[in-house]
């Protein structure tokens, strides 16, 4: 005998479908009969003509859509107790920079990492990155767990959107195997050579403390034109290298706090100071020394002169054996002249060369003969007057004020008589030159001379 029952197929269709019946049959008039615990199962038998037919349970999708204004920590969750697995979808659309989410089930106590297959390259993933691109699907196998949950662990960047969908099913999933060496995992100890590596997308290179020769070419990373062969390559010089025709930036140095000691055809550090600064011999210039005794003055320099702000201390005393001496600018001290030759006039040596001269006014004669220091070199006076004048000095850049202006020098010419002073060297007033003459004696007398009283010589510089 049979029995025709009606379920639902896979794809949620109805189907008709007749089963055998095992075992003892029930008369229309007979009492059921009850399996006792004790007794062995009841056999089922099913073949291609008469399959049993496994109906298959869904929940309602969770859907959600995602942007950047969703929180971090934002999960789209679903039951899943008394059923075998669920289908993760995630579809991104525009603009997405940055983001990404990780997959977790509840197991009665607390949220754990569970890891899926995608289904175009069943890799496994525990979590996933986010992009505009984005169009994947993920199954994951849950049985014995109570709920499953996407998480935003990190929030979304840029302006695009991304669609998640978890559907929830009984039917039994595919199962996922990883063969060989999980690559979210780091590798074991002892193994840490793994050949050639193919790299897609945009991965990251961290670097470890293995060793081993890795194979990447200018097409599985692109490199900057020109740079996937070793002769664009710059090499930096090492320290106490010997090797000539190196490349490289000039960046190293050495903070040292003498002056170095450097090895000809090396390469060496650079020296600094403790404060940065690049310490440079300049003992020698061009192969001449910059110390030791001066022994010519004036001398033009030839080439390259190489600027130094220093002085000279050690100028050794001048001595002039012979010779002619045409221009001296300034003879600070002269301590001895021996065997001098007398100097004979000439038209071309004369050290005062400006003149100022007077005939005396009915007035005290003030006069200013020069606006800025300068120096006397002879005066002559002569005094046509029955009595006593006074030619009075002053250092002053203006006119002199007889009666308010004190002089330096007050110099009497007896009635009658001529008075003449000279000095080679001259007679120095720093401010400037100016004299007047008066009847007295004293330092602000201010009485006027009667007219041609006084006729009046200077030579000044």
């Amino acid at each position: 005998m049979s029995q025709t029952y009606t379920i639902l197929d896979g794809t949620g269709a109805s189907q008709t479908v007749t089963v055998p019946t095992l075992g003892q049959q029930v008369s229309a008039s007979s009492t059921p009969v009850v399996i006792a615990s004790d007794q062995t199962a009841v056999p089922v038998s099913a073949s291609a003509s008469s399959p049993i037919y496994i109906a298959d349970a869904y929940l309602a999708a969770q859907n959600a859509t995602w942007t950047s204004a969703t929180a971090a920590n934002t999960a789209v969750s679903t039951t899943c107790l008394g059923y075998d697995g669920v289908l993760v979808s995630l579809k991104g659309s525009g603009t997405i920079t940055g983001g990404h989410v990780t997959f977790e089930v509840y197991d009665g106590a607390a949220w754990l990492p569970i890891k899926g297959f995608a289904l175009e390259s069943y890799n496994g993933y525990s979590g996933y990155p986010l992009s505009g691109s984005l169009n994947n699907g993920l199954q994951f196998d849950f049985a014995g767990c109570t709920q499953f949950r996407v998480r935003l662990d990190t929030q979304i960047t840029g302006s695009g959107s991304m669609g998640i969908s978890l559907n929830v099913t009984s039917a039994p999933m595919v199962p996922g195997m990883s063969v060989g060496l999980d690559p979210a995992s780091p590798l074991p100890a002892g193994t840490n050579t793994i050949g050639n590596v193919n790299i897609n997308g945009t991965p990251t290179v961290t670097a470890n403390a293995g060793t081993g020769t890795f194979a990447i070419s200018a097409a599985l990373l692109p490199l900057p034109t020109g740079a996937s062969t070793s002769a664009n390559q710059p090499t930096n010089a090492a320290a106490a290298s010997t090797t000539s025709g190196q490349t490289g930036t000039l960046h190293m140095g050495a903070v040292t706090t003498a002056a170095p000691v450097y090895t000809t055809a090396t390469s060496n550090y650079l020296s600094l100071t403790t404060l940065g600064g690049l310490r440079h011999d300049i003992s020698s210039y061009n192969g001449t020394a910059l110390t030791g005794t001066v022994t010519a003055y004036g001398t033009a320099p030839t080439g390259n002169v190489f600027g130094v702000n220093a002085y000279i201390t050690n100028t050794p005393a001048v001595t002039i054996t012979s010779g002619t001496v045409t221009t001296v600018s300034t003879v600070t001290a002269v301590t001895n002249i021996t065997n001098g030759t007398p100097i004979s006039p000439s038209a071309t040596i004369g050290g005062f060369t400006t003149y100022s001269t007077l005939i005396a006014a009915a007035t005290t004669n003030a006069t200013l003969v020069k606006a800025s220091s300068g120096n006397i070199g002879v005066i002559n006076v002569f005094n046509a007057a029955a009595s006593v004048r006074y030619l009075k000095l002053f250092n002053k850049a203006t006119a002199p004020v007889p009666g308010t202006d004190t002089p330096i020098l007050n110099i009497p010419i007896g009635a009658g008589q001529s008075v003449t002073i000279s000095n080679p060297a001259g007679i120095k007033f720093a401010t400037g030159i100016g004299f007047a003459l008066t009847g007295g004696s004293a330092l602000l007398d201010a009485t006027a001379c009667t007219a041609g009283d006084v006729i009046l010589n200077i030579a000044y510089i």
